[in-house]
């Protein structure tokens, strides 16, 4: 434990806050959705085996980062009490419960509606943190760009998942997917309710009360028509993002970009 703890404040490398839509931030989205959709592209024709076996790779990765994230603000920060804000239960954290679940379970309806809550919520959770969430910059080298990979991995997964042809538009299926949404929002409430004494009124999973909404935007609505609406509001606006982002995900050519069909076939 004492090497694990050393290796933590080791990787404790200060930086400066860099703006959003900053030069900087401009290079880590260039980068990191180039990235996204040349890998989405490059993998779609592989197989089930192979998208299996990635998926057990991808959901070590967000367990190992997730262990890292909460020791490194533990000892390399030293916040002097937990802050339940780091809860691994948002919206963009699912995946880290949902992949182990797409690969476990033999269900085909579940398992398809598991894959399509990715490809569409999921990918609105990735794509609004990437671009408009200055929370994913820190003032720690390794917690911002590991933020940031996690995040863009969102994007990927839900890409591959739509261009390799696993997801497909169908109104039903997002109705299936939003399911899902609702059951996880669900859950999300039960532990803002169950830590709401203990946190002191900060636990706030998915952002959706009771603690005071902390989403910008939203929470000047909250000053006018209260926490409740708000919370509704929020949901609202998730769901018809998620939807119009499904409905361009799943309509992305299948071939490659710019790649061309010979005029001999």
């Amino acid at each position: 434990m004492n090497l694990i703890i050393e290796l933590v404040n080791s990787a404790a490398w200060k930086m400066e806050r860099f703006p959003l839509f900053g030069r900087i931030h401009l290079i880590y989205l260039f980068i990191g959705l180039t990235v996204c959709v040349a890998s989405a592209y490059l993998l779609k024709n592989k197989s089930d085996k192979f998208v299996r076996i990635m998926f057990i790779i991808l959901n070590i990765y967000f367990l190992l980062s997730e262990i890292f994230k909460q020791l490194f603000c533990y000892y390399a920060v030293g916040y002097d009490e937990y802050l339940f804000i780091l809860f691994p239960f948002h919206l963009c954290s699912m995946p880290l419960y949902i992949l182990p679940l797409t690969l476990l379970l033999r269900n085909k309806t579940i398992k398809q509606s598991m894959c399509n809550f990715l490809a569409s919520y999921c990918l609105t959770g990735g794509l609004i943190s990437v671009t408009v969430d200055g929370g994913l910059i820190s003032g720690y080298l390794i917690i911002t760009f590991n933020s940031f990979v996690w995040h863009f991995i969102l994007v990927f997964i839900a890409l591959f998942l739509c261009v390799s042809g696993r997801v497909k538009f169908k109104l039903n299926e997002f109705v299936k997917a939003t399911i899902v949404f609702g059951v996880c929002a669900v859950f999300a409430l039960l532990i803002n309710i169950a830590f709401y004494n203990i946190s002191n009124g900060t636990c706030d999973m998915f952002f959706i009360g009771p603690a005071p909404m902390n989403v910008v935007v939203y929470r000047d609505i909250a000053k006018v028509v209260g926490r409740l609406l708000t919370s509704l509001i929020y949901l609202a606006t998730l769901i018809l993002a998620s939807f119009g982002l499904y409905a361009a995900a799943t309509h992305l050519p299948k071939s490659k970009p710019f790649q061309t069909q010979s005029i001999t076939k």
